[in-house]
């Protein structure tokens, strides 16, 4: 028979356990998963055109808006089913992406279609006025991105922070 002392330990790693989110499993250590929900700031708001939700359905609905990305982004030699091909091809493309992301070293994999890519520097967290919003703001154009190319996964992929690094799953 258990103590009261073992059943309300077991009862709290369960617990813990149930509200740990999926994504934290598949996250690289140390990596904070980018969520979408807050506000905004008006900055992020008017990059992205709206809130994240707009946003998103503004370049899946609109074959104008991901043509105008790939236009913009300039990736060439893209495998659609690999949110790592995807990743990288823009990484390494010439285009305004360059002041926000390093070339070289290009990413880090892990997992099965997984991309660790780095930050130039910290500027990065000032793009939308707040670190919060900045987030969500990279979140949203590597996810636009990822549709525009024709990615299956861009609607479950799993997208975190550390430090000056952000990595990126296929859902």
């Amino acid at each position: 028979m258990k103590s009261l002392l073992e059943y309300l330990i077991l009862e709290a790693e369960e617990e813990k356990t149930k509200n740990t989110k999926p994504e934290e499993k598949d996250a690289p250590d140390g990596f904070d998963f980018i969520e979408t929900r807050g506000r905004l700031s008006k900055q992020a708001k008017i990059a992205i055109g709206g809130t994240f939700k707009e946003g998103m359905k503004s370049a899946e609905d609109s074959g104008k808006v991901r043509e105008n990305i790939k236009e913009k982004l300039k990736a060439k030699s893209v495998d659609a089913q690999s949110v790592r091909s995807i990743i990288k091809s823009i990484v390494t493309a010439d285009n305004d992406l360059d002041d926000i992301f390093k070339k070289a070293p290009v990413s880090l994999n892990f997992g099965d279609d997984g991309i660790i890519i780095s930050f130039v520097d910290g500027n990065w967290k000032k793009l939308a006025g707040t670190v919060s919003s900045s987030k969500r703001l990279v979140k949203f154009w590597l996810q636009s991105s990822l549709l525009a190319y024709g990615s299956k996964k861009w609607n479950t992929v799993k997208i975190s922070t550390k430090e000056n690094f952000i990595a990126i799953s296929g859902g």
